[in-house]
């Protein structure tokens, strides 16, 4: 069944995204989490719209069945959620580290240098460790859904807490520490 407002939103929140890259670049002191988390939307709307367009019909015995293609996007389409939290960290480290009123009077190049660092950890590499450890709790590579398309599937089980489910209530917990850690320098 062709969802026609999903389709429609989702190319234009690609759009959007492309055009928020183009703004972000344009500010020489930006961390690089604020690219990463364009990034990861940029991609999950791309997804979404290019899935909505290719698994459009209503009957699924005429679906292409998305060999390599599914094996990727399913990937990515998981991981979203943990390189947005991973981008929300480091934008709200960057944001602490910017209100605090009592800076460190160190060499700002490393500072930035390890900023982003830290950035790329949370943002891409930490994504990309948890989709090499959820092959360890995936009954099968991937599972497709009308409009949706591709998405992953993960068992329900004890190994897959730690592997797969934690992650993002964790990092989520981070990044609110690091927002109060904002309200507090702030003034009222």
């Amino acid at each position: 069944m062709a969802d026609i407002p999903f389709t429609v939103f989702s190319f234009l929140g690609f759009l959007l995204a492309i055009e928020c890259l183009f703004c972000i670049s344009k500010n020489p002191g930006r961390p690089w989490a604020t690219y990463i988390l364009i990034t990861w939307i940029l991609l999950a709307n791309f997804f979404s719209f290019t899935d909505s367009v290719i698994w459009r019909s209503e009957d699924p015995t005429g679906w292409w069945d998305g060999k390599g293609y599914c094996d990727v996007v399913s990937r990515i389409k998981t991981e979203f959620p943990i390189g947005v939290c991973g981008a929300a960290i480091g934008i709200s480290r960057f944001l602490a580290e910017a209100t605090d009123p009592n800076p460190k009077q160190t060499d700002m190049r490393y500072n930035r240098t390890k900023r982003n660092i830290i950035d790329i950890i949370l943002g891409v590499v930490l994504p990309v460790v948890n989709a090499a450890l959820r092959y360890l709790v995936e009954p099968s590579r991937y599972y497709i859904m009308g409009v949706n398309g591709c998405t992953s599937i993960t068992r329900t089980t004890w190994p897959a807490i730690p592997i797969y489910f934690l992650w993002v209530p964790i990092m989520t917990l981070i990044a609110a520490i690091y927002a109060c850690i904002i309200n507090i320098f702030l003034p009222c």
